[in-house]
């Protein structure tokens, strides 16, 4: 099923995880085949693991190639380096980066040591022209970028350089959770992911069907629910396992 948000969203329906991995291959062997040097972002959770195991089979099997991609992190955890086992560029590395033989000069993260280096993260991937691709992940209260993996965190240093100061001034990707007390995060901002040229966004599983049907049904901006950002956007596509897309279903 194919349908279309009041404004700009296209919202895909699949009818298995597996279906997902395989259309996420298929969108970046396309964007790689226009652009061999594309850069691209895409988040660290567990529940893209699948997605990771495609990417991983289908480069290994020479439908395209990572060598000349530039890999672009959404978030690390604070005062850790990319070494530490419990990094998000660890996870990565384990499950991706590695496997594929990812250049390590071509792989950039968020600074974790203080927010005001982690500001110039933004500002850095826009030196480099911005993302091609974005591939990120829907939460369960629209969060765009939540990695699932390392949830426990109660505070969000989202890199602040925005767009455009009326539509993503002080407008969390990640919202902060008040009852964790556990990692902090740094992130990056709303005009990063927002300037991308093509952003995928997966939901998966039936905590995220009344997200995604307050999402198709969005017509304004809220910068309580991140989501809404999308509808501004050239090129967005959401993509819905069966269970996430039942509440559009019966609608």
């Amino acid at each position: 099923m194919i349908l279309r948000s009041p404004m700009a969203i296209k919202y895909l329906s699949m009818n298995n995880y597996s279906d997902i991995c395989e259309y996420v291959s298929q969108v970046i062997e396309n964007q790689l085949f226009m652009k061999p040097n594309s850069n691209i972002a895409i988040n660290a959770t567990d529940d893209f693991r699948g997605i990771y195991s495609q990417i991983v089979n289908d480069v290994k099997k020479g439908k395209y190639s990572f060598n000349k991609v530039n890999f672009f992190l959404t978030e690390e955890i604070a005062n850790v380096t990319k070494n530490t086992i419990t990094s998000v560029y660890s996870f990565f590395d384990k499950n991706l980066l590695a496997p594929i033989n990812m250049p390590t000069n071509q792989i950039f993260f968020p600074i974790t040591f203080a927010p005001t280096k982690d500001q110039q993260y933004d500002p850095f991937i826009f030196k480099n022209k911005a993302f091609d691709l974005s591939i990120v992940f829907l939460g369960k209260n629209g969060e765009l970028g939540y990695i699932d993996k390392f949830k426990n965190y109660n505070s969000d240093y989202t890199s602040n350089f925005w767009l455009n100061n009326d539509l993503l001034n002080n407008f969390k990707i990640m919202q902060r959770n008040n009852q964790l007390n556990s990692l902090e995060i740094y992130s990056i901002g709303s005009g990063a992911l927002f300037n991308s040229k093509k952003i995928l966004v997966i939901a998966l599983g039936l905590d995220k069907s009344n997200t995604i049907f307050k999402l198709m049904n969005t017509k304004t901006v809220n910068s309580k629910f991140a989501a809404s950002m999308l509808i501004q956007h050239n090129d967005a596509t959401l993509i819905a396992d069966a269970p996430s897309g039942l509440a559009i279903k019966k609608n």
